[in-house]
């Protein structure tokens, strides 16, 4: 299958994507780690639309399913390489797909400190969001 559209990163940047891309009826594909810095996130007030405080997870999730609901596919693998000829190729690690265009929303990487147990705080002191967490 030849997609119209394939996502790579399935942070908030590649769901929001790929909300107007099946919206405009453009067959999507989505592709990436579920590893985005969000799921880190112990506990988001600041997201319109959200009377209760929601997980990074539970909103990464409640975006996923969205997508999903709305017709794009999301697969959980690593891009390794892209070539263009007459369409895109789309290479993984397990596997290859073809698109009419591809999109990349791989958002940013975050440089961690050397810090004892620094995953046991993440999200619950230790923060990489100024803005979000910085007030």
């Amino acid at each position: 299958m030849v997609y119209d559209a394939i996502i790579i990163g399935r942070g908030p940047a590649g769901i929001s994507t790929a909300i107007y891309t099946v919206r405009a009826n453009l067959s999507t594909l989505i592709i990436g780690k579920h590893d985005s810095v969000l799921l880190k996130a112990d506990k988001i007030e600041n997201y319109y639309g959200f009377e209760q405080p929601i997980s990074g997870k539970e909103l990464i999730l409640t975006g996923e399913n969205q997508v999903k609901r709305l017709g794009a596919e999301i697969i959980d693998d690593e891009v390794i390489g892209i070539e263009k000829d007459t369409n895109f190729t789309v290479y993984c690690v397990n596997g290859s797909f073809e698109a009419r265009t591809v999109l990349l929303a791989t958002g940013s990487p975050v440089v961690k400190a050397p810090v004892k147990n620094l995953n046991k705080y993440e999200g619950r002191g230790i923060s990489y969001c100024t803005t979000c967490d910085g007030f």
